[in-house]
């Protein structure tokens, strides 16, 4: 988790390369559920709850 302007953001690594960043302003719940789904495999699995 990083912190810059007082905005918490978080950088999920992605399967294809990459990372999707994520901010507490996104509440588009759908580009979190892609940034989630495209995820590496072990990531996912531990947003997921294991």
């Amino acid at each position: 988790m990083l912190e810059m302007d007082n905005r918490k953001m978080i950088a999920l690594p992605l399967e294809e390369g990459g990372v999707a960043v994520l901010t507490d302003k996104d509440v588009n719940l759908g580009m979190v559920r892609m940034a989630v789904k495209g995820a590496i495999p072990e990531l996912r699995s531990y947003l997921m709850g294991g």
